[in-house]
């Protein structure tokens, strides 16, 4: 079954098949998942104003190094470099686990649902590490591959390319790469995980 998809360059309402999503409403999704990461992410950090230069789209973001373990953002206007390493999590705080838990989800529906490109539920189990993502103009690039059709013997799946757009990419980032990897090493804390 093929739905088709457009959007409306008078209204700019999005069409889905046979349903509408008018401007009013997908215009706030992203700001309010921002909002929701945000409320989420601050009580596990002490330095604001760091996490705020980090976050903050109007500095422009590097990923670098074989694995895009060097990351960091260069302050519009000082110029000054901020490490992604220079933010430290703090993991004792009141409701801790609830606040990895919602990050968490706010984390997998920003790839499946807020990234441009095709998706469903289960892709998100095939995207691969995030050693594989990239950054594109201030954008955080993956891929994901569909196995439909693949029970039925056709395989013509390639990796689709998704791009999660720039305000949502940098808590992406830093999910992934100081909160996970701090949680990882905690041995009361856990991560949520789509098998579960």
């Amino acid at each position: 079954m093929l739905i088709l998809k457009a959007i409306d360059h008078i209204t700019d309402d999005v069409k889905v098949g046979q349903s509408y999503v008018k401007k009013s409403k997908w215009e706030k999704v992203i700001p309010e998942t921002r909002d929701r990461f945000k409320h989420h992410l601050y009580p596990l950090f002490q330095c604001h104003a760091h996490l705020d230069m980090f976050l903050n789209v109007e500095n422009k973001l590097v990923m670098a190094g074989t694995n895009c373990d060097e990351v960091f953002v260069f302050v519009k206007d000082t110029n000054e470099k901020v490490e992604l390493s220079s933010l430290i999590p703090i993991l004792n705080v009141e409701d801790v686990q609830t606040h990895i838990n919602m990050l968490w989800r706010f984390n997998q529906g920003t790839l499946l649902y807020l990234s441009a490109g095709a998706g469903r539920g289960l892709e998100l189990t095939r995207i691969g590490p995030f050693k594989y993502f990239q950054e594109y103009f201030n954008c955080l690039r993956f891929t994901m591959r569909s196995e439909k059709n693949v029970l039925h013997g056709v395989d013509r799946n390639k990796k689709n390319p998704h791009f999660v757009p720039p305000s949502l990419s940098r808590y992406i980032i830093i999910l992934n790469m100081v909160i996970y990897p701090a949680v990882e090493q905690s041995q009361t804390l856990t991560i949520p995980s789509i098998d579960r």
